[in-house]
């Protein structure tokens, strides 16, 4: 995910300033990782925390445990049995250059 001021910012030789947070997943030890990067990138304006929710969809069962590395705060988790779904919404701080869910 790329985000900015949505302001150019190329001219008078100033350097471009944006965020770029990506995601990605592995599965260890079968417990599914999921992680969240930042580039350590600033711009005006740019939030002090991020709100982020993911959706987990067709998992076999309701996992137990979450593991949540550098997040600030889990906001909610909801499993839907009828659609095996998990709603994970969190809060991390944007000078956190690493998160994790282990699952």
């Amino acid at each position: 995910m790329y985000d900015d001021d949505g302001k150019k910012q190329t001219n008078h030789g100033r350097k471009i300033q944006f965020e770029l947070i990506t995601f990605s997943s592995l599965t260890k030890k079968s417990k599914q990782v999921i992680e969240v990067k930042n580039n350590g990138g600033n711009y005006p304006g740019k939030p002090d925390i991020r709100a982020i929710t993911f959706l987990l969809i067709g998992l076999p069962k309701k996992r137990r445990k979450f593991l949540l590395m550098a997040m600030t705060c889990l906001k909610k988790l909801q499993w839907d049995e009828t659609s095996k779904t998990l709603q994970l919404k969190f809060q991390c701080k944007n000078d956190d250059e690493k998160n994790a869910i282990m699952y």
